[in-house]
């Protein structure tokens, strides 16, 4: 039998290439294999006559610049408060800065910046479609870092020395000529054109400079750092409803704040905080729009609304385009896309004359000796937008209509688009389900598409293009979700955590906030315990050209927060009420449910409403828990009450219940957002037939995953769930299509149990309407019983 030869690891002793080249190729690449060591003797003889005839290549050009905010001199010596805030700080400034997750991806498996050189594409986008075509385009800038890292990947890993060939070289060149013919078009994009009239020093007075050019007294400062009372006034709008006006009286510290140094002293900017006022012109710019986006806007309303302006956006404009904080939590499927198109159109709008004013500014500073107090336009740090969202389906979808309104179609140039759509299009998103499984509306609109909720992406804007997964130092809008943006800001004590980049925040937008409460609510307030923290290190910045309320640490009084949500909560409302401190005052819709979603429930069943007392909301829990082991399990325990579905909003008290259960030796199944597929379907089938008497189960289950549970006789609610149609579709699921016959024929007949406090009033409203929801919790009756489906 002849003897095997391994002409692969014969090659690799002679020094043959890296991962996945074939065995009879020199070697001196890229890859991690085994002969990266270099080639064999004829490879080295072959390379040295090669350098013999061939000159070697030209040296890379140096990389262009990195977008500061400063003035253009960078051999600047720094200041003495620059030196301060360093000692203080004490870190030295990083050499990684942090980035979006896809890129930090793409670096650990030799991506575009690890061994491309930087390669990237340039996509012309048309319209919202989310459809490039195809065209590759030029590469953009590479950061410092990654050239380094690319260099010294490329020096250990050649051969003998050879680091790159003549072909390398060339692309290295033609690279940094495309980066910097791209920079140098950023930059006259840029420039204030002669139509950019508010970006001159003669410009009118407009809400964005009223709020942020407004240099509050050290008095009204520390009033509103400490201040917790709020004088509210009611007012009532066609499309939003009845609206709660609310500031705080820094009139009694302050009654007329001083004048703004970029408009003139003769010319003050009014009182801290006015009444909001519905507008009712059809033009965008009537509402703060920047001109070049509020033709876009109409364009975009007229295709899907049939209008260049809704009722709805334009009464949101009215209050968001005065820098208001604005908690609107109505948010259905109807009207989600005009609440998106009117925050994007807003938020694009603020980047872009921010990005003007330094600009212009710039041009000006290169002629002075000293910078100007009039000057002061700009933060510690570069992003000024923060976007925050459930799924990747729904950054999808935020982007692509800021790449819309960015530009008419056909004509926004949007860098890395292809990748954006390859990570947070729709291609890796589950098949719909069979249409014999209906689910209902809202459900398929929160699951459609990308439903990862791990992402972060950095977007640079200038005024015709638009960068994807740009660094965070050097973006203007970060869209991410709050799982993917605790990723980077890690817990306290972690080495490698970073939160300088959200110092200087100016607009935060936290769209689907309900949601937010099925995935891990806790991440939303630690991404807000962490903004306008105190940075570790200048990051390069002038601080000339730092506004005074940002030295002064104010930053949350000028930051304007949009927060839209399906419902109001508890928590959202307390969000409100303890991180939107924005002087200009907030508005609050506050429309009372009139109808529940028990008039939805077709089975004819008498539901019990059980309250029961509680003295506060932290032992709200443990009386709760009581009371259903005192007053409800002993009814549902006979065996006359089998197939029980016992629904629990919190995992806290599912556990609490289900260790009760084991504890007892209760006939039970359990199904949770953790249970495995396998054991929900033994768990669903066994109590289908009787042969588990309850079915312990929980909300966020039945959220993320709809199924109809069949064969429910007896339901015991213990809490209010925090979705009202899901007390409806829960209920509808006792029809008669949905039983197990046998099982039927035994057990007498079907009931429901509801048990609630005074700390549900929300909840008790969204299911049997704010009137009777304030009846029920105010009466001495402890039962309320009601009986649906009659004819």
């Amino acid at each position: 039998m002849p003897k095997f030869v391994n002409r692969r690891k014969q090659a690799a002793s002679r020094g043959g290439g890296g991962r996945g080249r074939p065995y009879n190729k020199r070697g001196g690449g890229r890859g991690r294999g085994r002969g990266r060591g270099g080639g064999g003797r004829f490879d080295r003889e072959r390379s040295g006559r090669r350098q013999e005839r061939e000159p070697s290549p030209p040296p890379a050009a140096p990389p262009p610049p990195v977008w500061r905010p400063d003035s253009e001199s960078e051999e600047e010596e720094p200041s003495a408060l620059e030196e301060v805030l360093r000692l203080v700080g004490g870190a030295t400034r990083r050499t990684v800065a942090v980035e979006s997750d896809e890129d930090m991806s793409s670096e650990e498996e030799g991506g575009e910046d690890g061994e491309d050189g930087g390669e990237e594409e340039e996509d012309r986008v048309a319209g919202s479609a989310g459809e490039s075509d195809g065209s590759e385009g030029d590469a953009e800038e590479s950061e410092d870092a990654d050239a380094a890292e690319a260099e010294a990947s490329e020096g250990s890993e050649g051969s003998g020395g050879e680091e790159a060939s003549d072909e390398e070289g060339e692309e290295v060149d033609e690279e940094e000529d495309a980066d910097s013919a791209m920079e140098d078009e950023a930059e006259d994009d840029e420039l204030p054109s002669d139509k950019d009239k508010e970006d001159t020093e003669d410009a009118p007075v407009t809400p964005f400079l009223r709020h942020f050019e407004l240099n509050l007294p050290d008095a009204v400062g520390e009033f509103l750092q400490t201040a917790t009372r709020w004088q509210s006034e009611r007012l009532q709008w066609p499309a939003l409803g009845t609206l709660m006006a609310q500031h705080r009286p820094v009139e009694e510290v302050a009654p007329a704040p001083a004048a703004a140094q970029t408009v003139g002293e003769e010319e003050t900017l009014g009182r801290l905080y006015s009444t909001p006022v519905a507008r009712n012109d059809e033009s965008p710019e009537s509402y703060n729009i920047r001109q070049q986006i509020a033709a876009n806007v109409s364009t975009m309303n007229e295709k899907l609304f049939d209008s260049p302006m809704t009722e709805l956006q334009r009464e949101v404009l009215s209050v968001i385009g005065e820098y208001r904080d604005f908690y609107y939590p109505h948010r259905t499927l109807a009207n989600e896309d005009q609440l998106r198109v009117a925050y994007c159109a807003h938020a694009l709008s603020h980047v872009l004359r921010t990005r003007a004013r330094i600009v212009h500014h710039n041009s000006k500073v290169s002629k002075k000796e000293e910078v100007p107090d009039s000057y002061r336009d700009q933060g510690l740090t570069r992003p000024k937008v923060l976007v925050v969202a459930p799924f990747k389906h729904s950054a999808h979808r935020i982007i692509n209509t800021l790449i819309s309104l960015l530009q008419p179609a056909g004509q926004s140039s949007v860098m890395r688009y292809k990748r954006f759509v390859q990570d947070f299009g729709d291609g890796d998103a589950p098949p719909p389900a069979p249409e014999k499984v209906s689910r209902p509306a809202d459900f398929l609109a929160t699951f459609a598409g990308n439903t990862d909720d791990a992402f972060r992406i950095g977007l640079q804007v200038t005024k015709k293009s638009m960068r994807l997964y740009s660094d965070f130092y050097h973006s203007d809008i970060i869209v991410t979700s709050p799982l993917g943006l605790r990723t980077v800001l890690g817990a306290d004590g972690e080495p490698d955590r970073d939160v300088d980049f959200l110092n200087s925040i100016e607009l935060l937008i936290i769209d689907q906030t309900d949601v937010f409460l099925m995935q891990n609510w806790e991440h939303v307030l630690h991404m807000l315990d962490h903004l306008h923290l105190q940075p570790r290190d200048s990051h390069g910045v002038d601080f000339s050209r730092v506004r005074y309320w940002t030295l002064n640490g104010w930053q949350k009084l000028y930051r304007q927060t949009l927060v839209f949500s399906a419902l109001p909560t508890p928590e959202i409302n307390a969000l409100v009420s303890r991180h939107c401190h924005n002087y200009a005052g907030r508005v609050v819709v506050q429309n009372p449910e009139l109808v529940g979603s028990i008039q939805q429930v077709v089975t004819q069943v008498p539901q019990a409403f059980q309250r029961f007392w509680s003295e506060s909301l932290a032992s709200e829990p443990d009386e709760r828990f009581q009371f259903f082991l005192d007053k409800i399990l002993p009814q549902y325990r006979d065996g006359q009450m089998s197939h029980t579905m016992l629904l629990v909003p919190s995992y806290f008290d599912f556990v609490r219940i289900r260790n009760h259960f084991i504890k007892e030796t209760v006939n039970f199944v359990q199904c949770c957002e953790y249970t495995k597929d396998g054991r929900v379907s033994r768990a669903r089938d066994m109590f289908f037939h009787g042969k588990r008497h309850i079915l312990l189960y929980t909300e966020r289950f039945h959220f993320f995953r709809r199924y109809r549970i069949k064969g429910i006789r007896h339901v015991i609610f213990y809490g209010l769930p925090l979705y009202p149609q899901i007390y409806s579709e829960i209920m509808n699921l006792m029809q008669d299509m949905y039983q197990n016959r046998r099982a039927a024929r035994n057990s007498g007949g079907m009931t429901c149990t509801v048990l609630f406090s005074r700390f549900d009033r929300l909840k008790l409203a969204r299911v049997v309407g704010a009137d009777r929801a304030a009846a029920m919790i105010d009466s001495e009756k402890q039962v309320h019983m009601f009986i649906t489906g009659e004819a």
